[in-house]
């Protein structure tokens, strides 16, 4: 049996893959800029916003959170 531990993650945005990982032996927190990824973000609307992981056992949880900013400079 294979360790149940080391598992792959991901996260979407509108069905579009921007987060592929694979998960360590400990707690981890995982930041990405996906400002390239704003056309799919409308104005005012809703999207649907996923992640995913496979385990062997039940106990892994996950959690997104997308943080917004504006950076007046345009940089």
């Amino acid at each position: 049996m294979g360790d149940p531990w080391d598992r792959t993650f991901a996260a979407s945005i509108a069905g579009v893959e921007v987060l592929r990982g694979t998960t360590p032996r400990a707690p981890m927190t995982v930041e990405k800029d996906v400002t390239r990824y704003s056309a799919l973000l409308p104005e005012g609307g809703i999207v649907r916003v996923e992640g995913y992981t496979d385990s062997w056992v039940a106990a892994l949880a996950i959690s997104l959170k997308l943080s917004f900013y504006d950076d007046p400079t345009g940089i």
